[in-house]
C-alpha cells in the first residue's frame, strides 16, 4: 500500500454585456464574476484519510423582480480526516 497525495485547483469566470435594455428594467446574471476552489487530500498508509478544501466566490448584484440587494463575497474551508 503506497501514500497519495494530491491536490485539486477549478475556477471559473463569468462576464457579460446586455445591450439595449429598457429605460428602468434591470437585468442581472445573479452568479458571481469569480469563484475557486483550492483541494488537497492526502491517503495514507493504514487507512489515514486527510483532506483540506478552500472555496471562494466573489461578491455580486442580485435582482428578483422587484427585490434587488448585493450579495457578499464567501469563503469557506473545510476539513476532515478519517481513519
Amino acid at each position: 500500500m503506497s501514500e497519495q497525495i494530491r491536490f485539486d485547483l477549478s475556477g471559473s469566470w463569468f462576464d457579460y454585456d446586455v445591450e439595449n435594455i429598457a429605460t428602468g428594467d434591470q437585468l442581472l446574471a445573479n452568479t458571481p464574476e469569480w469563484r475557486g476552489n483550492a483541494a488537497a487530500t492526502f491517503t495514507g498508509r493504514g487507512g489515514l484519510d486527510l483532506g483540506v478544501n478552500y472555496r471562494f466566490s466573489s461578491g455580486f448584484p442580485w435582482a428578483a423582480g422587484v427585490f434587488t440587494g448585493e450579495i457578499e463575497p464567501g469563503h469557506t474551508l473545510d476539513a476532515n480526516a478519517g481513519y
